[in-house]
């Protein structure tokens, strides 16, 4: 049985499935309006009747005009009836499965929810217009109120359930007594992560900022659980707080999910995945350049995946580093490394970078270009890093040219003879070149050719004409693009870059 109230037969709608229709209301007559190009109508034009289920006798008949629009009178309370549909050459078409009751006054059922705000007027339905309510009986939701036709609460509490009332409503002289049902409901569960890693990636071998899982609406108290896969070694989850810590152990990723239940027993998860590395920027490093010492013979290895050219045949070493790993000897004089490009080895004044190296440079004077990076011509240098004329010098172009629109001197030089951490760091366009952890100084970073598409050049300049060869040895060469990863003064690495 179909229960449709004179004002909305939305149900109807749906049942007949050849009009598809919406109700309004012309004074006291119920309108329909169809669409006349709804996949089922018959035609445009067609007739829409609802015949009385007890007698088959004809109750209501409306024709569309050419907007699709029907008009009828209004429909007898209680009675049962059953809607078909005519073609324009009156043959009769079955469009319903039941019959349709022309509903009395009712009020819809309310939904609240445990804690938050609700404001809306009665859904009254068959009511005419004006029309006075007032609560008759029953119980309502703690903090919830009726104030005429508006039914409001700030923050709805009590157990969760249907609370029953009676509302009298009155119109034209006569007041009919009308049930109210709401139901107070939980908040559907939902668990979040308090806090994000900003880069999803955890350092091995040092403690996690501490992690939240939050629970929100069901029924506290709550319950936390990994329910599927499991932990990166060393980190733990509280079950009553939900808070995640530790120190992981092992580098590698890990996918879990956790789980929490609330005193109902219902149920949300959460799925998570946690990388941990023994660098916590391993995603942003668009160069990593070390001697791969297990290899026959070794060999120096971009780990970002770029090829790596040996140009003039560098000589490898397999040990004798700054922490007795590999290291690579340039001649000055024809020998350098050149790595295949990527567009993420890009950097852009503003936009923070990490360029790092150890170096062992014989002398102060002719060690000449260290790094560089631009794409094989005079006019198209980006920026590089040259130790020379007593002068440990970072210089960046805006036009690709030799002529340095930033040119930085460190006032802290390499040790001759001796392993030396430089670390060239961009934050927030402002240079810092820092030998061993100190800082030899700072400048304005301006704006600088950042398209070169060559990739980045260990030992010379990146150009065949005056390529400015270095002399000396280079361990390792870290390029982290998006991160300033040193913001003053530090402890220079004591071991060697993280690959992992």
């Amino acid at each position: 049985m179909l229960v449709v109230d004179r004002l909305d037969l939305t149900q109807l709608a749906r049942d007949m499935r050849s009009p598809v229709v919406t109700p309004g209301r012309v004074a006291d007559q119920v309108l329909y309006r169809a669409d006349a190009n709804a996949p089922e109508l018959p035609m445009p034009g067609a007739i829409v009747a609802l015949h009385r289920a007890a007698d088959g006798k004809r109750a209501w008949v409306g024709a569309s005009d050419a907007h699709g629009k029907y008009s009828a009178d209004t429909l007898e309370a209680g009675v049962d009836y059953v809607p078909v549909a005519l073609d324009p050459g009156g043959q009769y078409e079955a469009v319903a499965a039941g019959p349709v009751r022309a509903g009395a006054l009712q009020i819809a059922p309310v939904t609240m929810i445990v804690g938050e705000p609700f404001a809306a007027d009665l859904p009254l339905l068959g009511a005419q217009e004006p029309a006075a309510v007032t609560l008759a009986e029953g119980t309502l939701p703690s903090g919830a109120q009726l104030s005429g036709r508006f039914l409001s609460a700030a923050a709805p509490t009590g157990a969760p359930g249907r609370y029953a009332a009676a509302i009298d409503v009155s119109e034209a002289g006569k007041t009919t007594r009308v049930p109210l049902t709401i139901d107070l409901r939980l908040r559907p569960l939902e668990i979040a992560m308090r806090k994000q890693w900003p880069t999803g990636i955890v350092q091995t071998g040092v403690p996690i900022d501490p992690q939240a899982f939050t629970a929100r609406g069901g029924e506290p108290p709550y319950a936390y659980a990994v329910s599927t896969g499991a932990l990166p070694v060393g980190l733990s989850l509280d079950g009553v707080t939900g808070v995640l810590s530790g120190t992981p152990g092992v580098a590698g990723q890990k996918n879990f999910s956790v789980r929490v239940t609330d005193a109902r027993g219902a149920q949300k998860t959460r799925n998570v995945a946690v990388r941990t590395s023994l660098d916590v920027y391993v995603d942003k490093v668009v160069n990593l350049i070390i001697v791969d010492a297990v290899a026959t013979p070794p060999a120096a290895t971009d780990y970002t995946g770029a090829v790596l050219t040996p140009i003039g045949g560098p000589v490898v070493h397999a040990s004798g580093g700054p922490f007795g790993d590999g290291y690579v000897t340039f001649n000055g004089a024809s020998q350098s490394l050149q790595a295949a490009y990527a567009d993420g080895q890009r950097l852009v004044y503003d936009q923070d970078f990490t360029v790092e190296l150890w170096l062992r440079i014989p002398n102060v004077t002719h060690a000449n270009q260290v790094i560089s990076r631009g794409n094989g011509n005079a006019n198209a240098l980006s920026w590089w890093i040259n130790c020379n004329a007593g002068l440990l010098r970072s210089s960046f172009s805006s036009n690709g040219s030799g002529t340095p629109s930033t040119q930085l001197d460190s006032t802290i030089l390499p040790t001759v003879g001796q392993w030396t951490h430089v670390a060239l760091v961009n934050r927030n366009k402002a240079l810092t070149v820092y030998v061993n952890g100190a800082s030899g100084g700072a400048a304005p970073l301006a704006p600088f050719y950042a398209s070169p598409s060559y990739g980045t050049r260990i030992g010379s300049f990146d150009y065949t004409l005056f390529p400015n060869w270095y002399e000396g040895d280079v361990a390792s060469v870290r390029i982290t693009n998006g991160v300033a990863r040193y913001t003053g003064p530090f402890v220079p690495p004591t071991e060697p870059f993280a690959v992992t």
